[in-house]
């Protein structure tokens, strides 16, 4: 509803996200190579953050991280994804399909019957037809001069709408 007064304003829209539910809680599914956050993962952590958000933002992320779970593919020691259950809404960002589609299972897992994530993550957004959610309202992404240089596939569930 506030879009015509952020366009007013002088903001564009730089991209459209997609708000899914459903109304049963999805069953439960097994998680591989997901383990919670380890004081060593914290600069690799910061990394994928600045990867995908294109901004430093890991100051007001540290304080959801003591609840926060990564995905470490087998073998590879490398964090590829990271959820914050306790930032918003759960934040989701990962690397690749693989991570992302096993942290969203992790937040199923855990009750949730509502996603948010950008339109670009096709992926993402067919996981969740696939799994009985529906789409039922879209609100852009609108920023203020210059967007910063973000990955929006690589987001696999939006925070808050004031931060990811």
């Amino acid at each position: 509803m506030g879009e015509p007064v952020y366009t007013n304003l002088g903001f564009k829209t730089s991209a459209e996200y997609i708000f899914y539910r459903r109304e049963s809680i999805a069953p439960i599914q097994r998680i591989s190579n997901v383990r919670e956050v380890r004081q060593e993962d914290l600069k690799y952590i910061k990394e994928l953050d600045k990867e995908i958000s294109g901004e430093e933002r890991f100051i007001f992320l540290e304080r959801f991280l003591s609840t926060g779970w990564v995905y470490v593919p087998k073998g590879s020691g490398c964090i590829s994804g990271i959820y914050l259950p306790d930032f918003g809404s759960g934040l989701i960002i990962a690397k690749n399909s693989e991570a992302g589609l096993a942290l969203m299972k992790v937040r199923l897992n855990r009750g949730k019957k509502t996603a948010v994530l950008p339109s670009a993550n096709a992926v993402a957004c067919e996981y969740l037809l696939s799994e009985k959610f529906q789409e039922y309202r879209t609100a852009p992404r609108m920023v203020l001069g210059q967007d910063v240089n973000w990955n929006p596939a690589m987001l696999y569930n939006r925070a808050t709408g004031y931060c990811g």
